[in-house]
């Protein structure tokens, strides 16, 4: 699994830009990730880190992917 680390290039323009509100708060999108992926997978993401980072994991349910696959596979089959 290829893991990444998120930080802007240009902090202090990443500050300008959420002032003037032309983008998000840092981490305001968390919650809409968090509740979309268990709504869709029905596993929960898992987050672990340490003093100075945070690592999320979003796991895949490898039954429920197949079972969605299978009916969404079934209605193109079937229209």
């Amino acid at each position: 699994m290829k893991e990444d680390f998120s930080m802007p290039r240009n902090p202090t323009i990443a500050r300008i830009f959420r002032a003037i509100k032309l983008s998000e708060n840092a981490g305001s999108g968390f919650d809409k990730m968090f509740t979309g992926w268990k709504v869709h997978y029905g596993v929960e993401p898992i987050v672990s880190g340490g003093i100075d980072f945070y690592k999320i994991e979003f796991p895949l349910s490898q039954e429920e992917t197949t079972k969605k696959t299978t009916k969404k596979t079934t209605q193109m089959i079937i229209e």
